[in-house]
This record gives structure tokens, sequence and C-alpha cells, in this order.
């Protein structure tokens, strides 16, 4: 069920993009952008650092949350910041560092997911729709990005695709390999590093020249509740 979701979460948003001809200034998209993010960064305090610090304050989840923020800052490098809804297309070969950096933080950041799923089933939900809702928009940003570069359908479906599947292979890695369930709270960590960042990028990013303005405010405030009360209720 948890691999459907995800894979279904990068075919609606390939769909959503082909159909409303989205670009990244279109201001729903910023809303929606702006309310993934923070979900994302509700869904990290409410539960995923919590659930880190679980068993008293840790130097090393807090090491793993540096190691996180970190990754994910490198990652940046690599994507061009597209996981945070952000693209540049140039001409019309595509950038193979910019695709693997997608990937490996979409691959990463399903590790958790299946982790904890395993122990704390309620919790776990709340972290794959984390990952849901965060990959719904980076798939609209990909799927514009790849048409802008004028490449044939076939080649954006293959690597719709090769995306679509990157979440459940970390997924699968999670659940199947001991070493991630054995230090599960410093991975919790390491996934609250990564999220912060992606999050409040995406939160400060979200709006041309950092202007907030209402339609963005209640974006927020309504993942903030969303992520909130899925967590603890």
């Amino acid at each position: 069920m948890e691999i459907a979701l995800l894979i279904a979460s990068v075919a609606f948003g390939a769909i959503v993009a082909q159909v409303s001809s989205l670009n990244q200034n279109k201001n729903w998209f910023k809303w929606v952008l702006a309310f993934s993010g923070a979900y994302l960064f509700g869904v990290t305090i409410s539960h995923i650092l919590p659930e880190a610090f679980e068993h008293g304050m840790s130097h090393t989840v807090a090491a793993s949350i540096l190691g996180g923020f970190l990754v994910q800052y490198t990652l940046d490098f690599f994507s061009g910041g597209i996981e945070h809804g952000h693209y540049h297309a140039h001409g019309r070969k595509i950038p193979v560092a910019l695709l693997m950096g997608l990937f490996v933080h979409s691959f990463i950041e399903g590790i958790p997911a299946s982790v904890d799923h395993h122990h704390h089933h309620h919790e776990g939900v709340s972290i794959l729709w984390a990952i849901i809702i965060h990959k719904i928009p980076i798939s609209m940003v990909l799927f514009i990005y790849l048409k802008e570069l004028k490449q044939s359908l076939s080649k954006i479906l293959l690597i719709m695709s090769l995306f679509a599947i990157s979440g459940p292979l970390g997924l699968l890695l999670g659940e199947h390999v001991s070493f991630f369930t054995r230090y599960a709270q410093e991975l919790m960590g390491f996934t609250a590093g990564i999220f912060l960042h992606v999050s409040t990028t995406i939160i400060f990013e979200s709006e041309q020249h950092h202007r907030l303005n209402f339609q963005k405010l209640i974006s927020v405030v309504l993942g903030f509740i969303i992520a909130y009360t899925s967590t603890v209720i």
C-alpha cells in the first residue's frame, strides 16, 4: 500500500502539471508548495524530533540531525534545488547531476517511513503522508522541467518512472535491512535534518522577493495545523 501511494503521488503530480499547463510562476502552485513545506516542517517538529529523542537527549541523534541537514545541503548543489520547487531550464540537455541528486533525495527520505511504520503504525503514516504531499509538487516541477527541455514523451515517462520508484526502493531498504531498525532514532534524527532543510527552504522561497501574502500565510497555517493533528490525535 505504501509503495502504491508513493508511486501514485508522482503520477498525480505529473498529470496535474500536464493538464494545467503548469509553470513555477503560477500563484496556486506557490500556495501548494508552501503548504507542502509547512506540512513537512510540522511533521518534523510534532513527530520526528520527539521520536528521535524518545529516550532522552542523545548527542548521536543531535549529530545525525546536523548530518541530515548537511547531506541535503550538499545534494542541493547537484539537484539545483528542484526538490524545493525551483528549476531553471537551459538548452535541451538533461543535467544528469540534477536527476541523480533528486533521486538520491527521494531514496533517502523513503527509508524512515518503513522503519517508523514498523514500530509506530499511526505516526509512520504521518511521515508517509509528509513524503507524499512533498512529492506531488516536486513531481509537477520535474515534469514541466523536462517538457521545457524539449524531451520526448517516452524519455519524460522513463525519468518520471525512475523518480517514482526511487522512494519505494528506499522504503524497501528500510524495511529489510536490520541496520536501519537498530539505529531507528539516529535515522529519525537524520531524516529530521533533511526535512528541516527542505521545508524551511520551501517556506521562505515559495514567494518572490520573500514577500509574505495572505494566501501563502493561510497555506502555511493549514500545513501546520494538519501536520500537528495528524501526528498527535
